[in-house]
């Protein structure tokens, strides 16, 4: 361990055995301030080596023991049930999702996610299923990474997966026109619903950093008939947070121990919302319903 890192695992056990973390939750929750997590991944998968995309089986496999043993894991709806219900979440509260729709999500994570008995939620470009297309971020990997086929979708919702939608071609909504992001929108849910036969209502938008929206488009999403807005940064959230600007948390290489990951999701997490909150006032006005 670098000095970092013995850092931050004494700081988690000595809040820890204080009971300090206990009492600040007892208040938050008391104040409907208690904060939860989205945790989005990309690739799970050994084959090739560990990026800000990638993470390997067993690093894969940590995570999921460590939310299993000291977190409240909910479904993404479930979890919107709460914001809309404004009912307060389980202490220590997270999700798990996956974006684009890389092949490794069905024959890697997912066998591993039913072994803990896992939710976790699927956004799927569609336009990219079945094909054989490189995104230009994985031009050095070409040839060694795959889409899911449209059978491998079906088949994850049929084991209880919650599938939804990351526009038909992985498109910057930052970049397009109100015309083109709601063909995006529209056609990536209207072949989902076709291809499984149940209305899908959860959407995060591609590479969910806070240009690659325009408020237009945020608006569009909500008016498409979807549930939810996620995008891929900050990663928490608090019960007032509007369901058309939720933050994630992007799991990757970058946490080396279940100490580092313990460090951001119990002990940093107030000091991402409280100046998230502030940098939102000024977006109040255009806000859609949420």
């Amino acid at each position: 361990m670098n000095f970092k890192q013995l850092a931050k695992a004494a700081i988690l056990r000595g809040v820890g055995y204080s009971g300090a973390e206990w009492l600040r939750d007892r208040v938050w929750a008391a104040q409907n301030r208690l904060p939860a997590a989205i945790l989005s991944f990309h690739r799970v998968t050994d084959e090739i080596p560990e990026d800000a995309l990638t993470i390997s089986t067993a690093r894969f496999r940590w995570i999921l023991r460590l939310l299993h043993e000291h977190y409240s894991v909910l479904s993404l709806t479930e979890l919107l049930d709460c914001l809309q219900k404004k009912q307060l979440w389980p202490r220590r509260a997270v999700a798990i999702t996956f974006d684009d729709g890389y092949r490794d999500n069905f024959e890697v994570a997912a066998p591993i996610l039913a072994e803990y008995r896992m939710p976790a939620t699927f956004f799927v470009a569609t336009g990219l299923l079945g094909t054989e297309r490189v995104m230009f971020w994985d031009e050095h990997l070409r040839g060694r990474v795959a889409w899911m086929e449209w059978e491998h979708v079906r088949e994850l919702h049929r084991q209880g997966f919650e599938i939804g939608s990351h526009t038909v071609h992985h498109a910057d909504l930052g970049r397009l026109s109100a015309a083109e992001a709601w063909v995006e929108l529209t056609a990536s849910k209207a072949e989902l619903e076709d291809k499984l036969g149940v209305e899908v209502s959860l959407f995060a938008y591609p590479f969910g950093q806070p240009g690659n929206i325009t408020e237009e488009n945020r608006a569009l999403v909500h008016k498409a008939g979807y549930r939810c807005c996620c995008s891929s940064y900050g990663g928490f959230v608090q019960l007032s947070d509007n369901l058309y600007r939720l933050q994630r948390l992007p799991l990757n290489n970058w946490y080396a121990t279940p100490d580092e990951l313990h460090f951001e999701l119990r002990q940093i997490a107030p000091q991402f919302w409280r100046k998230r909150k502030k940098r939102q006032r000024g977006h109040e006005s255009h806000e859609p319903p949420g």
